[in-house]
């Protein structure tokens, strides 16, 4: 990509960036998906990389302060733009650092001035599968296909616009199945245009060649495809779609070969439960990551846990076995844990992290319904606000718009009614308020789709520790 036509500057485009006005000024962080680095500019680094972007002349002694940029091959330069340069700088005078996740201290930053930085978009509630465990509205109502409400291409890029006022860097496209919906090339076109981290959900069943070849060229981050088996057979009987597995797999296929981050994505059912170690196996040799999901999501439609859960001898099993994502001896700890000090939310991400619905209603989370604002009462900016420390509110009804995000980033582990009070919750994974809210009500309650795996933990080190 030709940032600078000038001096023949080029940036290369599978980078995610963005700049942040914060208390000591403007930093600029950088994510580099192939080898998953980020870069933090400050001072004289930012304003290089700012006006290397706008097409102005740089100077060249002071290049050094992008040099990781420049020996990780991010930053390339012709060789008149290098004149006077000789790569020679002080290391502690460095004003681009490299990191392997983003640091702790830059977080807190993004926090304290208001920004949200990861958002979670559900751009329809379409899907073209039959997935026997979905969880979705009208998931099996036949309902979820008349979209209702949905956003128009200029709404959805409004949206867009919201989002990188409130600092959103990544951001994930599901569904629904996201090919089904008309624009959603163009839509992936106008997020990447702005440098947004781009990260996509998907069966895969609905891609040609020609949407793989769009999508490709425009760098997502990660593509994470669900595959349920090892085979046509056991996938096909989880998703009622006959071909669906070998379609997804062409797909994943395409984007490995095409050098774009994939993950192999399974969820534990009871259909599928004997070929679990045959397909994270197989999810290895296919993609950059395999992952396996023991956990079932409780219904948005009726707020039950579905009929295909596998059962709590199956749970133990997987916690007995050294290969499970659930094995009892490894630490485990999720995004939303009762591991921090009591003072702490258990579920408010490090981030900062919102989830919109397919009609633009910016919600909490995907498990907590409540919307706090929408594109169609043009209020979004209004939630890159400062955290205030209020008293948790249980009572969500009462509250609307962000104080309700200012309650839900009130709460506190110390809040929770029953989460670390039994023995098995040392081995909890996620307490989730969300997944407890949609099933009892009660934010503060222990949801039951997270006991069960930690019940089953516990006992697989009872089982493994009689004497």
């Amino acid at each position: 990509m030709v940032i600078n036509k000038q001096d023949t500057i080029f940036i290369i485009p599978w980078i995610s960036w963005r700049e942040y006005h914060l208390s000591e000024g403007i930093k600029i962080l950088i994510f580099e998906q192939r080898t998953h680095s980020y870069y933090l500019l400050s001072g004289e680094a930012s304003d290089i990389w700012r006006n290397i972007c706008k097409g102005q002349k740089i100077v060249p002694n002071l290049l050094y302060h992008l040099q990781p940029l420049i020996d990780d091959g991010i930053i390339i330069f012709n060789n008149d733009t290098m004149k006077g340069y000789n790569g020679t700088h002080e290391i502690g005078n460095l004003k681009t650092i490299k990191y392997q996740s983003i640091p702790d201290y830059f977080n807190k930053e993004l926090r304290e001035e208001g920004y949200i930085f990861d958002a979670h978009w559900d751009i329809t509630n379409k899907c073209n599968a039959r997935c026997i465990h979905c969880y979705n509205q009208n998931a099996h109502s036949g309902l979820r296909n008349i979209v209702a409400d949905e956003l128009s291409f200029e709404e959805a890029k409004l949206l867009v616009d919201d989002l990188l006022y409130l600092g959103v860097f990544r951001l994930v496209l599901s569904g629904g199945e996201v090919l089904t919906k008309s624009y959603f090339l163009p839509l992936c076109k106008y997020i990447r245009k702005h440098n947004i981290q781009l990260i996509i959900y998907t069966n895969g069943i609905a891609f040609t060649e020609k949407t793989l070849s769009e999508l490709a060229i425009l760098y997502p981050s990660t593509i994470c495809f669900s595959v349920y088996g090892n085979n046509d057979s056991v996938h096909d009987n989880i998703t009622k779609i006959k071909g669906s597995y070998r379609k997804t797999l062409q797909a994943l296929s395409y984007f490995n070969a095409h050098n774009i981050d994939t993950c192999h994505k399974n969820t534990i059912l009871s259909e599928n439960f004997n070929y679990w170690k045959d397909t994270l196996e197989k999810g290895r040799l296919l993609s950059k990551r395999s992952l396996l999901n023991c956990t079932i999501y409780p219904s948005l439609e009726d707020g039950e846990l579905s009929k295909h859960c596998i059962d709590e001898q199956q749970l133990v099993s997987l916690a007995l076995s050294p290969e499970s994502p659930i094995y009892y001896k490894r630490e485990i700890i999720g995004a939303c844990n009762i591991r921090k000090p009591n003072i702490d939310t258990p579920c408010y991400n490090e981030t900062n992290t919102i989830y919109i619905n397919s009609k633009g209603e910016v919600c909490l989370c995907i498990a907590f319904p409540f919307p706090i604002a929408s594109i169609k009462d043009n209020n979004i900016r209004a939630l890159k606000r400062n955290k205030k420390n209020n008293i948790f509110v249980n009572d969500c009804s009462k509250l609307s718009g962000y104080n309700l995000l200012d309650n839900w980033r009130s709460l506190k582990i110390s809040d929770l009614k029953e989460c670390g009070t039994y023995n098995y919750c040392e081995y909890c994974i996620d307490v989730c308020p969300g997944d407890a809210y949609i099933l009892t009500g009660d934010l503060l309650k222990a949801p039951e789709n997270h006991c069960i795996i930690a019940k089953a933990r516990h006992k697989a080190f009872l089982l493994n520790n009689k004497e």
